[in-house]
């Protein structure tokens, strides 16, 4: 288990501008729902043997049918969520077709008057990293980043999100099993993760917005080494985009930890395989519809009485 010292409360400027972070707590407030669609899609191959469709063979096909099924799954439940996330990475393995499929996809998440998060971990620095920050701010309201280049890695974005209104989420702490072997070592008196936190906050000088809310996020996964309460103390001006409901220690408990005393300031990943039967033999919208449901109404309760 890893132990740190209690970290003092960090101080931090007063806000100077407006945030494109005020956008999604807006939006959650309309929804009374702080859970963001999953479209990444990594169980497509099972929803389409389930529906019957059989498997595309070009990437054209693949970018079709991936498209279609996002789509699909985005329209059925938009009414419920006040967000979506598009994982490149499922898009991006299928070519040219695949990234303009992307593309339509998150335009159609805006055209719902959704909250388009690009889940792409890019970690892009100097004049190449400034002309991808541009173009991913065009298609999307949120971008992941990763960090671990270092502030100047950071930094780029953070830019270019102040000029087209954008949030950087910085990925700190995943899901995986072995990421505490690297997030969870010592760097000083802190944890790995908790120092990629706070460069973030170094990043996000100045950029507050009338919620209080930084332009720089975190990617927070709950973990038996992660005290939530402890980092909702400590970074209380940061937006925790937190990592899928019901994964590895993620139960509604945690994640609710990560709401302020306000139940601001933070999001929920709803799980990948929305709509698939608990028995694995069915797929539908209404499956989707009613997991949604479930977990919204489960996680407002306990952020209401914890």
């Amino acid at each position: 288990m890893v132990f740190w010292t209690q970290p003092k409360r960090r101080i931090l400027p007063e806000r100077t501008c407006g945030m494109n972070t005020d956008a999604l707590q807006k939006k959650i407030r309309q929804k009374k729902s702080p859970l963001v669609l999953r479209l990444d899609c990594e169980t497509l191959e099972q929803k389409l043997s389930l529906s019957g469709a059989s498997r595309p063979q070009t990437p054209q096909e693949r970018a079709d049918k991936l498209e279609r099924t996002c789509l699909e799954l985005l329209e059925g439940t938009a009414d419920l969520v006040p967000a979506a996330s598009v994982r490149s990475a499922a898009f991006c393995a299928q070519g040219v077709p695949g990234m303009m499929a992307m593309q339509r996809v998150l335009d159609r998440i805006r055209e719902l008057g959704l909250y388009a998060i690009l889940d792409g971990a890019y970690s892009a620095e100097g004049a190449a990293g400034e002309e991808l920050a541009r173009t991913v701010f065009s298609i999307a309201d949120a971008v992941t980043v990763v960090g671990y280049l270092g502030f100047d890695s950071i930094t780029v974005w953070e830019k270019a999100a102040a000029q087209q209104d954008g949030t950087v989420f910085l990925i700190c702490r995943t899901p995986g099993r072995s990421a505490s072997r690297f997030q969870d070592l010592l760097s000083g008196d802190r944890v790995v993760y908790t120092a990629m936190m706070d460069l973030g906050c170094d990043a996000a000088t100045d950029r507050y917005g009338p919620s209080d809310w930084s332009r720089v996020g975190a990617v927070l996964s709950p973990y038996w080494s992660v005290d939530m309460d402890q980092l909702r103390r400590r970074y209380d001006r940061t937006f925790f985009l937190m990592a899928e409901y019901g994964g590895h220690y993620s139960g509604v408990d945690e994640l609710a930890k990560a709401f302020s005393f306000m139940r601001e300031g933070a999001a929920v990943m709803l799980p990948d395989r929305l709509g698939i039967s608990r028995d694995n033999t069915t797929y539908s919208i209404d499956n989707a519809r009613k997991t949604i449901t479930r977990i919204r109404d489960n996680l407002n309760h306990t952020i209401a009485y914890r």
